[in-house]
């Protein structure tokens, strides 16, 4: 919505009317119109739409299971790709979410399933990794998958994550991936693979990384994410802290030199508009 006023009239009569929330999502055209009505629910005050959704589950399963399915890959022409709609793996975290809090059979059923697809989906398409991190934090204490199919799901989810990552991935990507794999043991296998991404992430993408830098709280979270691969991949970053260090007095200079200029440029147009 261009008008904020509007939305907020629209998130009202939601409120008033939970009901409104079980047809859109009945009558939903994509799986991100599913998503947007669940974020939504799920937000404070907004106890009665869950409570609606929950005695209407049988039904929203109907409409979830036909969008979890629809392909994302567009034939742009000429060689060209293009891809819409959330990924196969944001589908995931959310359908566990949705069995979880409004404890449907039917929407539970429907995990195995998306699960299946994504498995195809990967025969052709790079993982998703900060989309598939929030699948591995569903699948903690998720009471819809059974606990031999959960174990696997994770497993296999895991794997996938870490051999994207190896071969290139965001500090962001690599942090959120670090965030919820075991790391206490330093040879165990997924330690060994996170510390390749981090060796190729140093080697390939950090460079660019720190060149995009525009705030100092960006050169600060990056200093951060670099404390994290030391202390959990035991790593050393030393070389590379220095360098945003560097960096960030070095545009800290510039800011303040910028700042200084354009004060003095106030203050010359000031006096030439005074006399």
């Amino acid at each position: 919505m261009i008008d904020p006023s509007v939305l907020d009239l629209l998130n009202a009569v939601l409120r008033r009317v939970p009901d409104n929330a079980i047809d859109i999502v009945a009558g939903a055209a994509s799986f991100d119109q599913i998503e947007h009505i669940w974020s939504f629910a799920k937000a404070k005050n907004n106890a009665s739409i869950i409570d609606t959704m929950r005695r209407e589950a049988d039904r929203l399963a109907a409409s979830v299971r036909t969008r979890i399915m629809e392909g994302r890959r567009i034939d742009l022409g000429k060689g060209a790709v293009g891809y819409r709609g959330a990924t196969f793996e944001r589908r995931l975290a959310v359908v566990i979410d949705m069995a979880d809090r409004l404890s449907c059979e039917a929407i539970s059923s429907l995990v195995l399933s998306l699960y299946a697809r994504l498995q195809h989906e990967w025969e052709t398409e790079r993982p998703h990794i900060n989309d598939g991190v929030d699948v591995l934090r569903a699948l903690d204490g998720t009471r819809s998958v059974a606990s031999d199919d959960l174990e696997r799901m994770k497993v296999a989810i895991e794997q996938a994550l870490l051999k994207e990552a190896s071969t290139g991935c965001q500090s962001d990507e690599l942090r959120e991936l670090i965030c919820v794999i075991d790391t206490s043991d330093p040879d165990d296998p997924a330690v060994s693979a996170a510390r390749s991404a981090f060796n190729h992430y140093r080697r390939s993408i950090f460079d660019q990384e720190l060149s995009e830098c525009r705030s100092l709280e960006q050169f600060d979270g990056l200093v951060e994410d670099l404390e994290l691969f030391r202390d959990h991949l035991r790593v050393e970053v030393s070389a590379l802290i220095q360098r945003v260090e560097e960096s960030k007095a070095e545009f800290e200079e510039n800011e303040s030199a910028y700042a200084d200029h354009m004060e003095d440029e106030w203050k010359e147009r000031w006096r030439q508009d005074r006399y």
